[in-house]
């Protein structure tokens, strides 16, 4: 009975199952901050290891992998894989298709990259201007059109410009100084704004064509163990190459040790929210993906609140949030302004679409 109702509240309501997919997207990133900027390093001192933060992010993206897909194994047994996506029915991972097996290992690989840079921001910024620019994918979508459908790109230059307003506002209210500092702010735009909203414009798209051949949370499943099994590789590569090597290991096993049970926290909340962000894309729910990706980007918003309340709770647990009312108004304003840009690129979006589909009725008249 549950679950009809369930299933029912999803088709009528898919865009309140995006703000419940947001809230758990902010819990997760939150829990990952605190993870990146206290519970890894605290875990891993040792006198003759001196580990560096791109080092931290490829020790967590390992072990995460690792744990995360144990998660998903096992609450997909439960009746969360199910409370997922309804359409699931156990088995149903084991016999996926080959062409939605392709969409999940690109989409996996997509997102290893894409991971290991969020992971990164982590460790050097607050959660809540973290989350804010990651989720900005949207922006994307236009730019990615104008090259490659024909759009003209002065409709879509706006947008993007305000958009990065926003994004440059998000990272002024610092409690550090090298966070107010030029260099700090456009390394936050150029890595988590820029090059890990592009991978993940194109992964948001290839996501939801393999959603729709499957259940989410099979597919999810999936897209994870490809993840995991990519960023596997991409982390002891990086490694390797910047000579991290033993010390990545030694960090590797210190956190499987010390703090399993903050990963697999993170994985719960990454289970369920990233599942509901794949079942809004189902043709069934007629959303399109730049609705998904808007609707979703509320995360940000959620996340800052978050990253407050803790700080209030647990004072300094990230030193780089903002500390007054004022920088945390600051803060706000330019979530604000980046918001504004982003639903101004989703206007765009459906303008077009609408225009090309009255195009069509026009030439089937003719």
């Amino acid at each position: 009975m549950f679950l009809k109702r369930w299933s029912e509240f999803q088709l009528k309501h898919p865009r309140w199952l995006l703000f419940l997919s947001a809230l758990l997207i902010a819990a997760y990133m939150v829990n990952d901050g605190n993870i990146m900027q206290n519970l890894l390093p605290q875990a891993t001192e040792h006198p003759s290891y001196e580990i560096t933060k791109v080092t931290y992010s490829c020790t967590y993206l390992t072990v995460g992998g690792i744990l995360g897909l144990i998660t998903y194994l096992l609450l997909s047994q439960t009746p969360l894989g199910k409370i997922v996506d309804t359409d699931y029915k156990k088995g149903n991972i084991s016999s996926i298709s080959k062409q939605a097996q392709a969409y999940a290992a690109t989409s996996g690989v997509i997102s290893a990259f894409a991971t290991l840079i969020v992971l990164w921001g982590n460790s050097e910024y607050d959660p809540s201007a973290v989350t804010v620019l990651t989720t900005a994918t949207v922006i994307f979508v236009l730019p990615i059109e104008s090259l490659f459908r024909g759009l003209d790109y002065k409709q879509i230059m706006w947008p993007v410009i305000l958009a990065g307003i926003g994004a440059v506002v998000v990272m002024l209210p610092g409690a550090e100084l090298k966070t107010l500092q030029a260099g700090g702010i456009i390394l936050a735009i150029i890595t988590l704004l820029l090059i890990k909203n592009l991978l993940s414009g194109f992964e948001e798209v290839i996501s939801g064509d393999g959603a729709t051949l499957s259940d989410a949370t099979s597919f999810s499943f999936w897209r994870f163990f490809w993840l995991a099994f990519a960023g596997a590789i991409i982390s002891v590569g990086v490694v390797v190459i910047t000579g991290q090597y033993e010390e990545y290991k030694f960090a590797v096993k210190s956190m499987v040790t010390n703090i399993p049970y903050w990963v697999v926290l993170t994985m719960i909340f990454v289970f369920m929210g990233m599942g509901w962000k794949q079942v809004a894309k189902k043709p069934k729910f007629k959303l399109s993906i730049t609705e998904v990706v808007m609707i979703s980007s509320f995360s940000g918003f959620v996340s800052a609140v978050y990253t407050a309340v803790v700080n209030w709770v647990w004072p300094e647990t990230f030193p780089e949030a903002p500390l007054s009312l004022g920088h945390w108004i600051v803060r706000f304003i330019g979530i604000g302004i980046l918001v504004l840009g982003m639903y101004w690129a989703t206007k765009i979006k459906q303008q077009r679409k609408e225009n090309e589909q009255e195009s069509e009725r026009e030439n089937k008249n003719v």
